[in-house]
């Protein structure tokens, strides 16, 4: 019988895939209902909608396809690849992209392992250029992804959109840190690889495992398991001291990723490639710019406190 070695799939990735389009090429021939996966080649479809919470990256969706070429209904699958909540003019807007995909029969009794697979695919930390905050891990650090295309629930934007106003920060600011934060899932749970968690990234103290915010302690395990909402009133607490401060996104952030510093001018050096300077506490320049290389959009070897508020005004 075929298998998959569990153990040896995460050192044999490009193999274990060929090996798997191979098989199912073999299973599904004289399927007349099945696209096959060899030589097929896929093309996305994207629309703007209302917007709806709870699509999920890799659900399936249901399209009018009689604008297709016939038999593709019959071979072929849609599912989402991609999910991005906006506001526009005061409107939600919902952004779905979907792929066009082969159509196969199931393989049970063929593979055996394949829970593995997915579990594999599951825990797989995917190098980003998510930038977390507090110089832990951004521009190519790996995030460790949980409850991926988190949905949005009733309320969450309206609330996002009150605390704007009390900030007093450009409208949709806090929405585009957090899409930045979270790799555009708008997670509570989503963590990176030293244990920040949620929607900017709430990381723990030094040692701990809990952040402690205005006198409050904040554990992780709490801040993940909440709802977006119970966690907005958590990322207000964090901006008080801002409140009144902070104008445009690029405030708003450098409050978020280094506190310390943000009121420092434009020009400012936060971080140099290789640097042994200590820029707080025992924190080097050089470990800020390993940890957050995608500030560096020029490859200059460093970057100010502009090249960081530049980064995230640019962002969407």
């Amino acid at each position: 019988m075929s298998q998959f070695v569990d153990t040896r799939i995460g050192e044999n990735v490009e193999v274990a895939t060929e090996y798997f389009r191979a098989l199912m090429a073999e299973k599904n021939s004289g399927n007349k209902n099945s696209g096959g996966s060899i030589g097929f080649i896929p093309f996305n479809v994207s629309f703007t909608m209302d917007g709806l919470s709870g699509i999920k990256i890799y659900n399936e969706l249901t399209l009018d396809t009689s604008f297709l070429p016939p038999g593709y209904a019959r071979t072929l699958d849609f599912i989402v690849t991609g999910v991005d909540h906006k506001l526009k003019d005061g409107d939600w807007e919902t952004d779905i992209k979907a792929t066009l995909i082969p159509k196969t029969d199931d393989i049970d009794g063929v593979i055996t392992g394949s829970a593995a697979i997915i579990q594999q695919i599951e825990n797989y930390e995917v190098p980003t250029k998510v930038v977390i905050n507090n110089n832990s891990g951004g521009g190519g650090s790996k995030l460790v992804v949980a409850n991926k295309g988190a949905a949005l629930e009733p309320g969450f934007l309206e609330a996002v959109k009150a605390l704007e106003d009390k900030i007093g920060v450009q409208r949709n600011a806090i929405l585009r840190i957090m899409k930045h934060e979270t790799g555009g899932t708008f997670s509570t749970s989503i963590k990176n690889s030293i244990g920040c968690v949620g929607l900017i990234q709430f990381c723990p103290d030094i040692g701990k495992n809990y952040k402690t915010i205005n006198g409050k302690k904040y554990f992780s395990s709490n801040l993940a398991a909440m709802t977006g909402l119970q966690q907005l009133a958590v990322v207000e607490e964090f901006y008080k001291p801002i409140f009144g401060k902070a104008k445009v996104v690029g405030d708003l952030y450098m409050y978020t990723f280094l506190p310390a510093f943000v009121n420092k001018p434009d020009n400012f050096e936060l971080a140099r490639k290789g640097s042994k300077e200590i820029l707080y506490s025992k924190t080097s320049k050089g470990k800020i710019y390993s940890d957050n290389p995608g500030f560096d959009t020029t490859k200059k070897g460093y970057y100010t406190v502009g090249d960081v508020r530049a980064y995230i005004e640019a962002y969407y």
